[in-house]
């Protein structure tokens, strides 16, 4: 193993960045020999070691008729992989050790990223890597998490701010990438069987899921070398394939007709009125607001947290 290391250090570019005077932190920029850009930052203080890799791959690139999809792969992604051969390993790893672990989906990128104490940080960052090799996409796996997504859905679409972002997207010009549905529900796949979507994510998958296309961040207390070491092992194997670039239409006009407005009706109030539970524990003094939400937070504040959603209440 050490040869392996030593040999795959001769193909690692370094780079100086730019860093705060005065601080005790050590950073190291480095490039991996599949381009794949890492941060490495030495904290003596860290109390825990985190990693968060973000993948220039979004919203935008979900197919016209597959809204949705790149949602939908971000739960895939983190739902396993084939080499560690089993379903959820990551999030159960993190949950026994008291980790925390976070996904998103934006328009452009995407962007994943866990917690843990420093014992268990070896491991974790082993399976953390091997989920950007070849995610655990088997069929009845991605029909499940199809219903977690219009689930999350239904739970989210009569939020002021989910209304807000749909309001936004569908006014927008007909042909531009913003004019979609970024969020996937039944509706949004239902002109497609679940093989077919599969498929189709697998394949943007392996085209987008590669090295030249990947940032990656860690901070832990190891000295910097330490975690360049683990940073060679773990994420070397990930694939080099040339990164998929894409194009945007040009636009001359304004994204939205200027002068026109809309006026979109606050629903939330009324799913705090009499006879809510927001209602009942404000009524006794209990709490000033109350919030619901299903997702991938791990958070200990979170009542039922540990399951991938639940309340929060202050």
């Amino acid at each position: 193993m050490g040869q392996f290391k030593m040999k795959l250090k001769l193909k690692c570019e370094t780079y100086d960045i730019n860093h705060p005077d005065g601080s005790d932190k050590v950073y190291k920029s480095i490039v991996l020999h599949n381009k794949l850009t890492v941060l490495l930052i030495s904290d003596p203080s860290a109390a825990s070691n985190s990693a968060a890799m973000s993948v220039k791959f979004g919203s935008f690139d979900d197919p016209s008729d597959m809204q949705g999809l790149a949602h939908l792969i971000e739960h895939m992604v983190f739902s396993g992989s084939t080499i560690d051969g089993g379903e959820n390993d990551f999030k159960d790893f993190l949950g026994m050790h008291g980790g925390e672990v976070f996904a998103n989906t934006e328009p452009e990128y995407m962007g994943f990223s866990f917690t843990i104490v420093k014992d268990h940080f070896n491991a974790a960052l082993e399976m953390f890597a091997n989920m950007f090799n070849e995610p655990l996409m088997d069929i009845e796996r991605f029909k499940k998490e199809m219903k977690t997504l219009n689930s999350e859905f239904e739970s989210n679409k009569y939020k002021d701010t989910s209304r807000m972002e749909q309001l936004f997207s569908h006014t927008s010009p007909v042909n531009h990438p913003f004019n979609r549905f970024t969020w996937g529900n039944n509706q949004s796949f239902s002109g497609h069987e679940p093989q077919a979507l599969r498929d189709c994510a697998l394949k943007l998958f392996r085209s987008h899921f590669v090295g030249a296309s990947m940032k990656l961040v860690i901070i832990g207390s190891e000295a910097v070398d330490e975690l360049e070491d683990l940073v060679i092992v773990y994420f070397s194997n990930l694939k080099r394939w040339r990164k998929t670039n894409f194009v945007f239409p040009e636009y001359n006009d304004r994204l939205w007709k200027h002068g026109v407005s809309y006026t979109l009706e606050s629903l939330e109030d009324a799913q705090k009125s009499e006879g809510s539970l927001c209602f009942f524990f404000k009524s006794k003094h209990w709490i000033t607001s109350f919030t619901a939400s299903v997702g991938h937070r791990y958070d200990p504040c979170w009542i039922g947290g540990n399951l991938g959603g639940g309340y929060s209440f202050a």
